[in-house]
């Protein structure tokens, strides 16, 4: 039985649900795979510190970890601040890899690469290595001579990459591993003009300030709210918008499992471009409108989602108002971009990144 070692992080979610797809798949083609959430290897208490440092900086001081992320973004090289972190989990993973003795590694977290470069560079250890980047533009802290594969978010992804001259045959458009649930289609689009918000881990606090300028749009326009694990959050929407939820001019969710529905049922999705996000409604061909972003990799995904046209940056409740009338008056605009996603989401298949491992382990 072949064996595969994936390597993630629990940095805003995406990391992890892109491994466990991943790890899904091969399991079925008979793969005996290990996931390791690399900071949760070294210490509970550093992937807490670490992780709720992360996320405190995205959502307090979003600016101060732009200027991080374009800071970093200057060199192929692993920065000075990830370094130590990157030499405590080398000598973590060494001893693992040389235990299982796995035939392919794969990688969903930027420190996985470091990792990998560490021991392949010092000849610890020899085996194939795969990169998964769960954005849809690449930082330079990604490129590294010892990724023997990348697997990118899309076309767009692999020509950027081409760019700053990494290798086309190094370089496999397959999309981010997305849930197979997420391709197949069982619900319509509901009555009326259905609008979708999704704020998840990395969401804003409250979104119930664009909740009666959206509304009050026009008689037949609804709005779902997801409002992920933020409990109190939607207890306090329920009671005081609780007429509208009673209308059935608004619902309102927690947590969920639901959202491959959700987002087949609505037409527009307003949300955060986190990059497995955005590829969810890019599968399931629901225009976005974005209103805001946290500076460097998703406002590298607001960009790609701006220039392939396949939804709109609003910043603000006008601008944000502006452009559901724009879509509520021309549904033919949401037609043109559902077709762009369709388009780019031909290329999306975790079945393909499972052949990849099978060819090279």
């Amino acid at each position: 039985m072949k064996k595969a070692l994936i390597l993630t992080a629990s940095f805003g979610g995406g990391h992890n649900k892109a491994a466990n797809n991943i790890r899904e798949k091969l399991e079925l083609r008979g793969f005996d795979v290990e996931e390791i959430d690399l900071l949760k290897e070294i210490s509970e208490k550093l992937d807490s510190l670490l992780v709720g440092g992360y996320l405190g900086i995205v959502t307090k001081t979003p600016e101060i970890y732009g200027l991080i992320y374009k800071g970093t973004n200057l060199t192929q090289s692993q920065n000075v601040l990830s370094k130590p972190i990157l030499n405590i989990l080398s000598n973590k993973i060494l001893p693992i890899l040389e235990e299982k003795r796995p035939n392919v590694v794969i990688g969903t977290h930027v420190f996985a690469i470091g990792i990998m470069e560490h021991i392949k560079q010092k000849k610890y250890y020899n085996v194939p290595f795969i990169s998964v980047i769960t954005d849809y533009i690449t930082h330079k802290m990604y490129f590294s001579d010892y990724v023997d594969y990348y697997i990118v978010a899309s076309e767009f992804t692999k020509g950027r990459m081409i760019d700053d001259g990494i290798k086309q045959d190094r370089i496999c458009a397959f999309g981010i591993p997305i849930s197979d649930s997420f391709k197949e289609r069982h619900y319509e689009k509901k009555d009326g003009f259905n609008i979708l918000t999704i704020f998840g881990t990395l969401g804003m606090n409250d979104f119930s300030e664009y909740i009666m300028p959206i509304l009050d749009i026009a008689n037949d326009i609804k709005l779902t709210m997801v409002c992920g694990k933020n409990e109190e959050l939607k207890e306090k929407l329920e009671k005081k918008y609780s007429l509208f939820i009673d209308e059935n001019r608004l619902e309102i969710f927690g947590y969920t499992n639901e959202i491959a529905r959700l987002m087949e049922e609505n037409q527009i999705l307003i949300t955060k471009p986190g990059g497995l996000t955005v590829t969810e409604a890019i599968v399931k061909n629901i225009p976005l409108i974005i209103p805001f972003f946290i500076p460097g990799h998703e406002e590298e995904n607001k960009n790609f989602i701006v220039e392939e046209e396949i939804g709109v940056y609003a910043n603000g409740i006008d601008a944000v108002v502006k452009e559901i009338k724009k879509f509520y008056k021309n549904r033919r605009k949401i037609e043109y971009m559902a077709l762009n996603m369709e388009d780019i989401a031909k290329g999306f298949s975790v079945d393909k990144i499972v052949e990849l491992v099978e060819k090279i382990s």
